[in-house]
């Protein structure tokens, strides 16, 4: 019994000290423009692929756009995780520049309120605070946060 305990006690701290996108989603997008701005701002264009999400069920962003549509920026917001720098933001805009200028699908995603609607009149349209370029099982995927976990 101590042994299973030992194990059981190694596994959780193993889960909580690994990277995971625990309330949080990415899916595959294809790259049709990004516009950066004093090297932080940005908006970004892109196609969703369509894939249902891992549990079948559509992205609750992306998931009824054609088009989804992203003006951001890097805001160092109290509450943000602090992981979430300005070099990882850079990081995550370079990573969708190459993926628009070679013409491949990039995975865009968020995590907690990953997103925040810009328009009420623009169902596809969002702000982001932060982005981060998220790398587990090597796998990329660029994150959305915008509102504190």
């Amino acid at each position: 019994m101590p042994r299973t305990r030992s194990a059981l006690l190694a596994c959780i701290a193993w889960m909580a000290s690994a990277p995971a996108l625990a309330d949080g989603s990415f899916e595959p997008v294809h790259v049709n423009r990004i516009s950066i701005v004093n090297g932080v701002e940005y908006e970004l264009v892109v196609t969703p692929l369509k894939v249902r999400g891992r549990d079948r069920s559509a992205d609750p962003y992306m998931g009824q756009c054609t088009i989804f549509t992203v003006h951001g920026t890097y805001s160092r917001r109290s509450g943000l995780p602090s992981f979430l720098t300005r070099a990882g933001h850079f990081a995550a805009l370079a990573h969708l520049k190459q993926a628009h200028a070679a013409d491949r699908w990039v995975n865009l995603g968020w995590m907690g309120t990953g997103f925040a609607p810009a328009d009420s009149g623009a169902p596809c349209t969002f702000r982001s605070r932060a982005l981060h370029l998220h790398v587990e099982q090597g796998t990329q995927a660029v994150i959305s946060y915008h509102d504190p976990l």
